[in-house]
């Protein structure tokens, strides 16, 4: 039988600054390439290095992103 999530090793990525040039969903797939199972999730509301949700500007992103992170096993 499988281990719950929350009974497995967190392998934890996290992405402090938004460099991504509008590619922010292609980084799910990296984590999941490089073996992250959880991240801190920064990126996306990132301003250069420092980040502050605003549901008018990130709301849309978030949802997609935390979407695509959790059909991804992220």
């Amino acid at each position: 039988m499988t281990k719950p999530w929350y009974e497995k090793p967190l392998r934890i990525a996290a992405l402090q600054c938004n460099f991504e040039g509008g590619r922010t969903l292609d980084v799910v797939d990296k984590w999941v390439d490089m073996g992250f199972n959880a991240e801190q999730l920064f990126h996306p509301m990132a301003d250069a290095y420092s980040a502050l949700y605003d549901p008018a500007l990130h709301h849309d992103l978030m949802a997609a992103y935390v979407s695509k992170a959790k059909a991804a096993g992220l």
